[in-house]
Formats: C-alpha cells, structure tokens, sequence
C-alpha cells in the first residue's frame, strides 16, 4: 500500500506539476511576427517543421524563453524568443494593409487581365471553329450544287434523247402511215355509179338571204271639188329602198370545259422498265395511282434490249391504266432460250447423277447386309466341321470364321445402316437440285408471242 501511495505521488510530481506549472506560465500572445533565423523545430504531431529567415508567422504563445509560432501552411511549433520578432501591430497595421490592399488588386488586376486573356483565346477558337464550319459548309453547298447541276444536265440530255427519238419515231410512223395511205390510194379504183342514182339525188341548193317582200305603191288621193278647179299636180310612186340581204350571225361555239386532274397507273410486261410521260420520266415501272393533270397526255415505256412503246390516255378526273407490252430484241430471246435449256438439261443432268449415286449406295448396303448374314453365319458355325467342295468357298473361310469373323460382321452392319441413309441422302439432294434448277430455268415460251 506504501508503495502505492509513494507511485502515485511521484507520477503527480512528475507528470502532473510540471503541466500546471506550464499552464500557469502560458502567455498568449496571437501578434505577427517575423523569423530572425533559420530555425528547425518540431510540430505538434512530432514531426520536423523548418522555418526560413524573414518568414512571416504568427505568434500565438509565450512561456519563458520559447514562443509557439504558426507558419502560413498552418503547422506549428517551439522556437526561442531570440529567433522571433514580434511586429508591433498598431504600427504594422496600416503599412501592412495597403500592401495587402495593393496586392489584392494586383492579384485581382492580373486575375482579370488572365480571364480576359482566356475568354479572348477562347472567342478566337470559337470564330476559327465558326469559320472553318461555315467554310465546310460553303464547299459542301457548292458540292451539292455541283452535283445537282450535273444531275439536271444528264436529265436534260437524257430527255433531250429521249425526245429526240420520240420525234424520230414519230416521223417514221408518219412517213409509214403516209406510204400506207399513197399505196392504198394508188391500188383503189372508183365504181362506176348506177344510172338511176343521178336521178334520185336531191340537188345541193344554197339557202338564200332572207328578202323583204317590195312595198306597193301608195294610191293617189281623189282631187277635191273646188269652185275654180285648178290643175293638180300628180304625185309619182315612191321608188322601194334597195333591201340589202343581212349576212347570217356566226353564234361563237362555248368554249371547252377543263379537264379535272385525276390519277394514272402504268404497267408494264417488263418490270423496271422507265416510264416517260409526256417526254419526261416520272419513275419505273409499274406506277401506281400517279397524280397527273387532266386533259390528253402520252405514255411512253422504256428498257434496255426491248423496242420502245407509246400510249395515249385521257385524264378528266378519273383513273386510267395504261398497259404497255415491250417487244424484245431477237439477241434478248436467243439468250433466253438459251438458259433455259442449259438449266434444265443441268437439273436432269443432277437427278440423274443423284439417282445413280442412290442405286449404289442400295447395292453397297444390299451387300453389307449380306456379308454381315454370312459372317454371322460362319460364327455361329466355327466349331463344326466344314467340308468346302468349291474354291471360293474355300478362299473365303478364312474371312467369314476365325479371327477376322468380328471386323467382317461389325464392317457387313456398318454398309446395311449406311447404304439406305446414303442412298436416301443422295435422292433427295439430286431432287433439290434439280428443282433448285427447273425453278430458276424461266419458261422457254416467255418471248415466243413475238417471234415470227
């Protein structure tokens, strides 16, 4: 117990005292102050804190010979009081608070004049990125309009041709309807006309203008009795005024109501063909239900290897089809025919193959059945005593008995199984090719209604 007591009291005297002691000679201070030297010392975490010549701290305490300084990064620590100054703050107050008022509005100046910098690069950026999009842009549309212009230029050229041969086409049916007609005339001879007909015909007489009938002359007046009768003068007729026949009135005909817009549908018997109305191609066909204006218009279709083919329809507000056949070439044909038939002589050429290939795959399993019979045979018989009166059975003993009788019955049910699945195998892809073929071969006859 004794020595209980005599360890708590020197722990007290020990620990204890010296810590009250140092808090009652704690001085606080909390003044700027400058370093005198370099000094190293030691923060509150024990760890090393170096302080330079001339650099500011900030006294916060004072006890004996030591000052606890705190430097601007915010650590702190003991130094001796000759390694300090303590600025007087009422004096250093005003010097200090125009320097760090001027400080302040450098730093703000150049803190200004940096943003300044940075919104001037970053405009500039934004105007170059502006003006290389606007130039992009810019050679983009020229691009596009080249194109376009291209584009309008081969339409031109094209319906140009297009009209130029409808033209050319024109004039030779023209040419050719003229011929017919010169031909027919020159060939007809006019009957001689019956006897009797002059006779009956009624003659062509032209209506006359309408004539007022002539106004008869007045009478003469009976001569009155006078006292002394005097001559009196006799009053002549009065000559009719010429009457001027009046020329029939022409009533002007009513002139003819529009035609209402409607909807025109164009089938061709080649699909894909182009279509052309009224010399300017509206699509491929077949077209279905196309908004066109009313009145007479002419359809002409349009491919490659078919001769072109021309309609006329009428459009007053209803829906008309024009169905329009394309004549092939005579090459166009003769390639035709000619696939056809290589295409079917291929298809009857691969049944054939597959049924040959099935037929021997049967026969291959026809014998493995056998041998595996024969094996099996041989087996069950190799103990017994076998007399073989003919060579080959003879020569194949030793195959069917003996050692090799498990390869030649495993080998005779490999060929049983596999030569039907084979077999099988082979009539259906000979089957599926050859309709593969005879599908895609096209009809033979597909152009024959234009052969001569």
């Amino acid at each position: 117990m004794r020595r209980l007591f005599a360890y708590v009291v020197a722990v007290f005297f020990c620990v204890l005292a010296p810590r009250l002691v140092q808090a009652q000679e704690l001085k606080t201070i909390n003044k700027p102050g400058v370093m005198q030297a370099n000094v190293s010392s030691e923060d509150e975490n024990k760890k090393p804190l170096k302080l330079k010549k001339g650099e500011k701290v900030t006294v916060i305490y004072s006890r004996d010979d030591w000052m606890w300084v705190k430097a601007k990064s915010g650590r702190g620590g003991w130094v001796l009081k000759k390694e300090v100054k303590v600025e007087d703050t009422a004096a250093a107050a005003p010097a200090g608070g125009e320097d760090a008022k001027k400080k302040k509005e450098e730093d703000a100046a150049a803190k200004k004049a940096a943003a300044e910098e940075a919104k001037k690069k970053k405009e500039d950026a934004a105007a170059a990125k502006k003006a290389a999009a606007e130039e992009a842009k810019r050679k983009k549309e020229e691009a596009a309009a080249a194109k376009k212009a291209a584009a309008e230029e081969a339409k031109r050229k094209k319906e140009d041709a297009a009209a130029a041969k409808k033209a050319a086409a024109e004039e030779a049916k023209r040419k050719k309807e003229e011929e017919a007609a010169a031909k027919k005339a020159g060939t007809e001879t006019p009957k001689p006309a019956p006897a009797e007909e002059p006779a009956k015909a009624a003659p062509v007489v032209a209506t006359p203008a309408p004539v007022q009938p002539t106004p008869e002359p007045a009478p003469m007046p009976a001569p009155e009795t006078q006292p002394a009768p005097q001559p009196v003068a006799m009053v002549q007729p009065v000559a009719p005024a010429p009457v001027v026949p009046m020329a029939p009135v022409a009533v002007p005909e009513s002139a003819p109501a529009p035609m209402a817009a409607g909807f025109l549908t164009v089938i061709a018997s080649e699909p894909g063909a182009a279509v052309i109305l009224d010399g300017r191609r509206v699509g491929d066909a077949p077209i279905r239900r196309l908004a066109v204006e009313g009145g007479r218009h002419q359809v002409a279709v349009m491919k490659d290897e078919f001769a072109p083919t021309t309609q006329d329809v009428e459009i007053n507000g209803n829906e008309a089809t024009a169905s329009l056949a394309l004549a092939p070439s005579p090459d166009l044909v003769s390639r035709h025919r000619t696939n056809v038939f290589i295409r079917w002589g291929a298809g009857f050429g691969v049944l054939a193959v597959g049924a040959g290939l099935s037929l021997l795959s049967s026969a291959v399993g026809v014998g493995g059945a056998m041998l595996w019979i024969a094996s099996s045979v041989a087996a069950i018989s190799e103990k017994t005593t076998v007399d073989y009166k003919d060579p080959l059975s003879a020569a194949l003993a030793p195959v069917l008995g003996g050692a090799l009788s498990p390869v030649t019955s495993i080998g005779g049910a490999a060929l049983t199984f596999a030569g039907p699945a084979l077999a099988l195998l082979c009539a259906v892809g000979g089957a599926v090719g050859a309709a593969a073929l005879f599908m895609t071969a096209g009809d033979v006859g597909r152009y024959s209604a234009y052969q001569e």
